[in-house]
Parts: structure tokens; sequence; C-alpha cells
């Protein structure tokens, strides 16, 4: 591989899936996809123990940076949960992320005392009615808009600003001026935002949804970092009549060109929780890559600027 993870990623596994019914997931109920994949990675399965033991044993080695552990909802899960963590965390403090549907208050301070230093309860969709035909009642979902926010507010209050994140995926069929507007939302309460670009799996409710254009995916991309890094907002933010794509970003686009090029397209890399790359996850190691596992090269940052500004 030309770049490794840098963060270890533990999905539970059940047999039947998840009970949820998220359009795009292939552990999803109604999906008729493999239940050990997950968006476009395969997870074989191993014995719990033994994942336990390498992992504890190579974070000392240094190897990765970060262990996720991602839900899936089948009865038993948080307890199954609860468990994996604390062993997990039972002989060596590893920094641990939670991937998360909402839960109990309970279950997060639980979460927190046994050493989690971070959790994630993904939105995914940027506005309530796509929310609502994706993961919630339109699609067959258990999950509401409002569900979700309660859920993020009260990991807030758990875990604090800084340590709870979403996920957004660009390209469900929101415009430019929802998903910026939502990631201004999300920044202002201090939760952290990890974009992806939609991926159709093949036996997905949502198989025949086409990505977003690598241009569209960028403009989202820089625009998460300048209102992430303080250099604009998404009011500053102004938008193309006819197609919806960003005109402008409240920056002058001399200085825009100036960060890519200062910051090697940090822009332009995987966002989520700190020591995080998933390498190809949301896309083929043919390209296009939307989501960088490691800075850009100078080759790399022209290509991301001329994307932009053609």
């Amino acid at each position: 591989m030309l770049h490794a993870p840098t963060t270890i990623h533990l999905l539970q596994y059940a047999p039947g899936g998840c009970n949820a019914n998220c359009g795009f997931c292939p552990q999803a109920k109604e999906s008729v996809v493999d239940k050990k994949q997950l968006s476009r990675v395969s997870w074989p399965e191993f014995p719990w123990h033994d994942v336990r033991g390498r992992v504890i044993a190579r974070h000392g080695d240094g190897a990765f940076s970060r262990v996720c552990l991602q839900t899936v909802v089948y009865p038993g899960f948080v307890d199954d949960m609860l468990q994996a963590v604390r062993e997990l965390l039972s002989t060596r403090m590893v920094p641990l992320s939670v991937a998360l549907v909402p839960v109990g208050r309970a279950v997060l301070e639980e979460l927190k005392a046994a050493g989690v230093d971070r959790v994630g309860i993904a939105l995914d969709a940027a506005t309530p009615a796509l929310f609502s035909r994706v993961k919630g009642e339109e699609g067959g979902g258990p999950y509401t808009w409002r569900g979700h926010w309660r859920a993020l507010e009260d990991a807030l209050a758990v875990f604090g600003k800084g340590r709870v994140s979403t996920h957004i995926i660009v390209g469900l069929g929101e415009t430019s001026k929802e998903v910026i507007e939502l990631m201004q939302r999300v920044h202002d309460a201090g939760i952290t935002i990890g974009l992806f670009a939609f991926t159709a799996v093949p036996g997905t409710r949502l198989e025949s949804v086409a990505p977003p254009s690598l241009k569209h995916y960028r403009q989202i991309q820089l625009a998460r970092y300048l209102i992430v890094n303080g250099h604009s907002r998404a009011d500053a933010c102004t938008f193309e009549g006819g197609s919806g794509d960003v005109a402008g970003w409240g920056v002058p686009r001399g200085q825009v060109v100036g960060l890519i090029e200062a910051t090697r397209g940090r822009m332009f890399e995987t966002t989520g929780c700190p020591g995080c790359n998933r390498p190809y996850y949301n896309e083929s190691p043919r390209g296009p890559v939307y989501n960088h596992p490691a800075p850009l090269d100078g080759v790399q940052v022209r290509s991301a600027i001329e994307t932009l500004f053609p």
C-alpha cells in the first residue's frame, strides 16, 4: 500500500447485519450485500480476544494512532460494545473512538468512564428531509433528525467540545448551500466534521445514485477547512444561480490558492478524528481520490487547484 492506515477500525459483527436501514449502508436490514462489508471495504471476521491482544501489543510498537470501534444495531449491541471497550482499555489506554448510533446518556457516561476519548454520531444527510429518506421514517429506518441532534448534544455534555464528531456524506441530493450551512452549525456547536463522498454499493437501496463530482466535493472540502479554521463562514459563501455550485467562499481567490499551496492541500485530506486517514474508504485506488490519506504532493496540489478553478 502507498499509505498504510493510521487507525485500526473494528466493526461489530452480526450475521443479520444492522436493524437500522440506512440507504447507503451494506449493513442495513434491507441490504442484500454480504454483512462483512461496509462502504467499499470488506471486513473479515476475527475472534475478539485475538484482535484485542494484537491491538494492545501493536499500539505499544507505535504501529497506529487510534482505534475506532464502529457499532451495528442488534439485540445486545450496547453490552457487547461496553465489554469490548473495557477489555481493550483495561491494560493500556489506547486512544479510542466509538462510532455510535443514538444511545442513552448513561451509556455515554459509561464509555467516558471506561476511557473512551471520543465518540461520533453520524448525521450523514445535510437536511431533515434527506435524513428522513436516507436514515429515517421515509426510508424504513428508526432514526429522526431531532433524535440525532439530541444525541449529539448529550455527547457534548459528557465528552466536551472537540471530542464529539459527526459524519456528513456529500452527494445524497443536498445543495452546496445546505451542506455548508450544516457544517457551520456543527462547527459552532463544537462538533468536529468528517466528510465523505457518497459511494454507491450494489445491493443497497441507493445503489443507483451517482457519486458527487470531484469539483463539487473539493468545493465542500474547502468550505469546511475555511469554516473550521476561522477564515470564513457559511453566510459569506455565494452560489451559482443555475448549478448551485459555490461561486465564492468569502475569501479572495488568490488567498484561497495560497492556502492550498501553503498547507500542501491539507483541506483535501481525510477528515474526522485525529490520527485517522482511512485509505480508499470511499474511492477506488484508481481514482479519483476524494479524501487523500496523506499530505498531497506538488502534482496533487496543482490538480486540486485546477479542479476548483478550471
